[in-house]
């Protein structure tokens, strides 16, 4: 079985970095970068995942008798995968707490100066009155 060269498949057909390449496949860096390493193999589903955004036939590099240590190793991956995802939905988190905080201070200053213009208007209404009042003794 033929193995599959992820880093000469990355730097000479997709020509994307590390990073861009995992992001692009839904992976972490440290994924790609283990495997280029040599340290973790290519998963049948990483490989399927490669197939689905590079348009190519990974299909002579799966294996389909996995042994324990290739499992493992897929297992790892896919920790991997979802720790990435989490850390990425913590910032994201975190920048929308930060933004709903950011709103609610602008909408504190919003519902303040809704009150100065009520209370404006009030002043303006018994000014009419009193205008309107005066008006009314001097026509007669």
């Amino acid at each position: 079985m033929e193995t599959f060269d992820l880093k000469n498949f990355r730097e000479k057909h997709t020509k994307l970095s590390q990073r861009e390449f995992a992001s692009k496949i839904g992976v972490s860096q440290g994924t790609v970068g283990k495997i280029e390493a040599g340290y973790n193999a290519v998963s049948n589903k990483l490989l399927d995942k490669i197939a689905a955004k590079f348009d190519i036939d990974t299909e002579p590099y799966k294996s389909y008798n996995l042994d324990k240590g290739s499992a493992h190793d897929e297992h790892k991956i896919e920790i991997g995968e979802f720790e990435y995802k989490y850390y990425r939905l913590l910032e994201e988190k975190e920048a929308l707490h930060n933004k709903l905080l950011e709103l609610s201070g602008e909408n504190n200053d919003l519902l303040k100066k809704i009150v100065v213009c009520t209370e404006e208007k009030n002043e303006l209404l018994i000014e009419r009155e009193q205008l309107t009042k005066r008006i009314e003794l001097l026509n007669k």
